[in-house]
C-alpha cells in the first residue's frame, strides 16, 4: 500500500473530476489518498482532507492535477520531504507536466510497478530582506524576479556575483532562473533554453535600457 497525495487546480472543473476518479481508483487498490484541506473541498472529497503538517509524512507520491502553476505549488509543498511528483497536464503549455489525463491510471500502475524514472531538478533558495515581508529563505523551482512597481520608473539594480560588483542594470526588472525556469519568464525575456539536467543560474534583465542586455549563465554555486 502506498500513500498518494492529490493536488488540484482550484478553478479547473476537470481537475476536480479527475481527482475524484483517481482517488476512487487508488482506494479500490488499497492505497491511502490524501489531499490538502482546500484541495479536498475543491475536489468534493472532504473525507480525504489532511492536516498540512501531516500531509507529506510517509507520502510516497504527489500527483499534480492542473497546469504548471499547480505543479509549482505541489513541488513547494512536498520537495522538503523528498517526495516524487507526477504532473498531469490540464493547462495550456504544460512544460512541467509529463502525463495527459487519459494516461493517469497507466502512469500510476507503472509507478507502483517500479517502471518509472525520477528526474532531479535544481531549486534555489531566495533570501528576502525587507521590512514589508517576513524574513527568511524561500524555495523556488523556476525563478526569482526583482521588478519595478507598475507605476514606477526604470529600476536600477546593482548586481554582485560572489560578493564582487558586476554591473548596475537599468531595466524593468531582473530574473534569476534555474534550468527548469529557463522555459518560463526568462525565455520570454530573451534568455537561453537550458536542459533541466544541468545545474546553473541564469541572470536575465527584463527590457534593459542599456547596451548590455544579454543573459548570463552562472555556476550553481555563484
Amino acid at each position: 500500500m502506498a500513500a498518494v497525495g492529490l493536488l488540484v487546480h482550484h478553478v479547473h472543473t476537470d481537475a476536480a473530476r479527475l481527482a475524484r476518479e483517481a482517488a476512487a481508483w487508488l482506494l479500490a487498490r488499497d492505497h491511502e489518498v490524501r489531499l490538502p484541506e482546500i484541495d479536498a473541498v475543491v475536489a468534493g472529497l472532504p473525507e480525504l482532507a489532511c492536516d498540512p503538517d501531516a500531509f507529506t509524512k510517509g507520502l510516497d507520491l504527489a500527483v499534480s492535477l492542473g497546469g504548471d502553476g499547480t505543479m509549482l505549488r505541489t513541488v513547494d509543498l512536498v520537495a522538503e520531504g523528498d517526495v516524487p511528483v507526477l504532473g498531469v497536464n490540464l493547462g495550456h503549455l504544460g512544460y512541467l507536466t509529463e502525463v495527459e489525463p487519459a494516461q493517469l491510471e497507466d502512469a500510476l500502475t507503472r509507478f507502483f510497478a517500479g517502471e518509472h524514472r525520477i528526474e532531479h531538478r535544481m531549486r534555489m533558495a531566495v533570501e528576502v530582506s525587507s521590512a514589508a515581508v517576513d524574513p527568511g529563505a524561500r524555495p523556488a523551482l523556476n525563478e526569482a524576479v526583482l521588478s519595478r512597481t507598475p507605476s514606477g520608473q526604470i529600476a536600477r539594480v546593482l548586481v554582485t556575483v560572489d560578493g564582487e560588483p558586476f554591473t548596475t542594470y537599468a531595466a524593468d526588472g531582473l530574473i534569476v532562473a534555474t534550468p527548469t525556469g529557463s522555459t518560463a519568464y526568462t525565455w520570454s525575456a530573451g534568455g537561453p533554453l537550458v536542459d533541466p539536467s544541468h545545474e546553473a543560474l541564469l541572470l536575465t534583465p527584463v527590457a534593459a535600457h542599456m547596451l548590455f542586455d544579454r543573459s548570463l549563465v552562472l555556476p550553481p554555486t555563484a
